[in-house]
């Protein structure tokens, strides 16, 4: 988790080994956000994963999402927030974001916040908001992550952007870059899948105005396409939003987090994940989430990042 101080996004930690994210059961699974709290599927009896596979998975997840702090719409320097996953693509270490969370804010600019050290924590949201504070001395400075270059899609159909990460002192454990296979495809209607952002309307506003921002985990499925503005099924694939419908909660802020899934592979079990796609917008009047699909990001590598 990360606190604004004077000026600059920090992060901190409730404890030395523990990461505290908001846990959110969604009982029902079958269903532009710039800004972790969690939302942790809740697991039936029947379930392909136990909930310790589903912490696992989560947790596997973590290691190659990252907090991207930017200018806010307001011009403000280090003030807005966005999502970005960790990958490697020809060799190079790149994070894969959205175009709209970079666009305004130049590259020496953007700052970076990589999984804290230690499992995850969930509590629900109601003790996060209880929190009375995060005490100073956990308080460190951002994840020492520099960007030596990025490219930005041409349209906003695409909304997606990478940045080359030119050197990187956040040790493997805290940030692996994910192999991307330029096979992948995006898994078919109701396949489960989970994101893991940044989103703003879960931050806690400090008494000097400065702000601790928290990470979040959706668990949530690939839907069926519906009618939406700007939506392209051969582009894009949706999902539901569940936090949006229990707690009224907007995902500003997951923008440019990857959209994950596990894929059912060899006897002895282990996360064994999949990138489906990465969010670009939120439609609130239907609470889903849009994805650009996996397919399409791999086109985009292949026209831009290919040397």
């Amino acid at each position: 988790m990360c606190t604004c101080l004077r000026g600059q996004f920090l992060e901190s930690r409730l404890s030395r080994t523990e990461q505290a994210i908001v846990k959110h059961e969604t009982g029902n699974k079958e269903g532009c956000v710039d800004g972790s709290w969690a939302g942790a599927m809740k697991v039936k009896d029947d379930s392909q994963m136990t909930k310790s596979a589903v912490d696992a998975v989560a947790e596997a997840v973590s290691r190659h999402a990252v907090a991207i702090i930017t200018n806010n719409e307001a011009g403000e320097a280090l003030r807005g927030v966005g999502s970005g996953v960790a990958i490697r693509w020809n060799g190079r270490q790149l994070i894969l974001t959205a175009r709209h969370v970079v666009r305004d804010t130049g590259r020496k600019d953007l700052r970076f916040f990589a999984s804290p050290e230690g499992p995850m924590r969930t509590v629900s949201s109601e003790d996060l908001q209880k929190l009375p504070g995060v005490p100073t001395r956990d308080l460190k400075a951002f994840d020492p992550i520099v960007i030596k270059t990025g490219v930005m899609s041409a349209g906003e159909d695409l909304d997606l952007a990478w940045l080359e990460v030119g050197e990187n002192g956040v040790p493997e454990d805290r940030l692996s870059f994910f192999d991307l296979d330029a096979h992948s495809t995006t898994p078919s209607v109701g396949q489960e899948t989970l994101a893991i952002g940044y989103p703003s309307s879960i931050a806690r506003q400090l008494n000097d105005n400065n702000w601790v921002i928290f990470s979040a985990t959706e668990w949530t499925n690939i839907l069926e396409p519906h009618e939406q503005p700007k939506f392209n099924a051969e582009l894009h694939f949706l999902t539901t939003y569940h936090s949006a419908i229990t707690d009224k909660l907007h995902p500003k802020g997951f923008s440019g987090a990857g959209m994950w899934f596990h894929e059912i592979g060899a006897k002895v079990w282990s996360p064994n994940l999949r990138l489906a796609g990465v969010i670009t917008h939120f439609y609130g009047t239907s609470n889903f989430l849009k994805q650009t699909r996996v397919e399409k990001v791999i086109e985009f590598l292949k026209e831009t990042a290919q040397s």
